[in-house]
């Protein structure tokens, strides 16, 4: 009898990221040979419930009912969660002895195991392994790039009526901590710099829901501030932004103003229309701090693309690409001389394919959906045979 894998497709959302990305799992769980079935949410708590699978696959968390029991705790099966989400906002879930979580993120697995879970895995984004240049399009975009604005200054005023003082301290610090290094988690500097100003003798084990507030202001700030000193450093190299304003607030307009004419905006696409953007695009901007032990869908999805990714330095990308070899790298805290970098391969097409072209090749050859559940086959084995 073959072992069954149900996968619990996310809500619908305005870009549908989670949507692909879990269809391209799917996808990716189907060509390795597994037995798998597309759960939509309105059948979460009929389809598993009366026909069980052996394991059940969800992004973000674990569906509940109307008494608020996990799915997994009602049939009594194993459940994989992949948070792309800091794991901080899932301590819902973590109760249940049927939950596994998988982090896009390593210091995100460290994270979880404090938190009191130890069946937590690295599971890192990849890429459809079917994407493709479109060699149809011309590439008429010279920088794309995709990111909500969020400001980061009235954040942090906000956050200083809201919080107590010494929390307020502890968030500044972990910015410091988190914007001088490539490798600091954004949580682990906000540990450690909780354990410095509390005078603690080692870092707190377990950061609970009392905490998640500060934490989500603290990663909204960090994503808010690279993303636009990144912006703010292009000064004539013609980027087309996607315009996301942050909950009907003011949007990018006010930071490009009159002084940045070559930041083109452009309202917000789907996902899937966003990838054929990056077919048409020589460089996809990438801004993504969040993660300093992981990486972003964007980037490999843009090296699939045929485009040239320049994303921030981190420890996790450098152990496959090599700066202006394979990827462009920038370091936050040092955005001086991103619009030159990025001049110097709009300048030189035979170049920027050059690298374009040996960064596709990794990306297809070690960070496709179906690399990733390979390196994990003995969890699902295990899962599967109870």
């Amino acid at each position: 009898m073959s072992k069954k894998i149900d996968f619990l497709m996310p809500p619908i959302s305005n870009y549908l990221a989670l949507t692909y990305m879990l269809k391209k799992i799917y996808e990716a769980f189907i060509r390795l040979g597994y037995d798998c079935r597309m759960v939509s949410p309105e059948d979460f708590f009929t389809i598993p419930v009366n026909d069980p699978p052996d394991m059940t696959f969800g992004i973000n968390g674990a569906p509940f009912n109307n008494q608020r029991q996990m799915l997994c705790d009602v049939i009594e099966k194993p459940h994989f969660s992949y948070l792309i989400d800091p794991p901080y906002r899932f301590h819902e879930i973590i109760g249940s002895p049927y939950i596994y979580i998988g982090c896009d993120d390593r210091y995100g697995c460290e994270f979880v195991k404090d938190m009191g879970v130890e069946r937590s895995y690295f599971f890192p984004h990849g890429v459809d392994k079917n994407l493709a240049p479109d060699q149809n399009v011309d590439k008429d975009i010279d920088i794309l790039m995709s990111a909500t604005f969020m400001d980061y200054e009235v954040l942090r005023e906000e956050w200083w009526k809201l919080l107590p003082e010494v929390i307020c301290l502890v968030m500044d610090d972990a910015i410091e901590i988190t914007f001088s290094d490539d490798h600091t988690s954004f949580m682990k500097a906000f540990s450690d710099a909780y354990k410095d100003r509390l005078g603690l003798k080692e870092n707190p084990k377990k950061i609970g829901h009392d905490l998640a507030l500060p934490l989500m202001l603290l990663e909204r700030y960090i994503k808010g501030k690279e993303r636009i000193e990144l912006v703010k450093s292009i000064t004539d190299a013609n980027v087309l932004l996607f315009n996301g304003h942050a909950q009907g607030q003011p949007g990018w307009e006010k930071v490009i103003g009159d002084k940045h004419k070559n930041i083109i905006l452009h309202e917000p696409v789907s996902y899937y229309d966003g990838i054929e953007f990056m077919k048409r695009s020589k460089i996809v901007l990438n801004s993504f701090s969040k993660n300093k032990e992981g990486a972003h869908d964007r980037v490999f999805n843009s090296l699939a693309c045929g485009a040239l990714s320049m994303t921030n330095e981190n420890i996790f990308l450098k152990e496959s690409f090599e700066d202006e070899k394979s990827i462009l790298f920038y370091q936050p805290n040092k955005l001086e001389n991103v619009n030159a970098k990025l001049n110097k391969y709009l300048a030189d097409e035979e170049l920027r394919q050059k690298v374009a072209e040996v960064g596709r090749k990794e990306v297809m050859a070690h960070h496709t959906w179906d690399h990733r559940i390979d390196a994990l086959s003995d969890l699902w084995e295990a899962l599967l045979e109870g």
